[in-house]
């Protein structure tokens, strides 16, 4: 089992610019609904310029039982936030576990991981168009019912 494991939620969030050029995403639910710049400002490591409310898909990776866990990225789908967990951190969108490379983290590879792992096998994860299964893979990479 990985250390650290996919978070994927669908929510309200905040966006907030900061002075220093970074921007940080901030869980509605922390910060509170109707939260003010002075409120997020609580949140981010500089002073909060503007912010924007954003109801969307949010993923990271988190280590249960620690405070260790990586920064909010914020998409328009489930599909598109765990492709991007996969994509920025080369590990399963579903356990966690790191995929063996062959560069690129698709390919055999994937496939390999894909048969030997029932959380991606039953959310139809693979997408590397190699598979039987991949015949029904929509453009966010999940295989329809069928």
């Amino acid at each position: 089992m990985a250390f650290m494991l996919p978070v994927v939620e669908r929510g309200v969030w905040y966006v907030v610019d900061c002075e220093d050029g970074g921007s940080e995403v901030i869980p509605a639910d922390v910060a509170g609904e109707g939260a003010t710049l002075e409120d997020l400002a609580t949140y981010c490591e500089s002073d909060p310029v503007s912010f924007e409310r954003r109801d969307a898909w949010g993923a990271r990776l988190s280590a249960p039982g620690y405070m260790d866990c990586t920064s909010w990225t914020l998409h328009d789908s489930e599909a598109k936030a765990r492709e991007d967990l996969r994509e920025q951190f080369d590990c399963c969108p579903y356990t966690g576990d790191t995929l063996p490379c062959d560069g690129n983290g698709s390919g055999a590879a994937l496939i390999a991981h894909v048969e030997g792992c029932a959380q991606c096998e039953v959310n139809g994860a693979c997408d590397c168009g190699d598979c039987d299964d991949d015949t029904n893979a929509t453009a966010e990479g999940t295989t329809d019912a069928k």
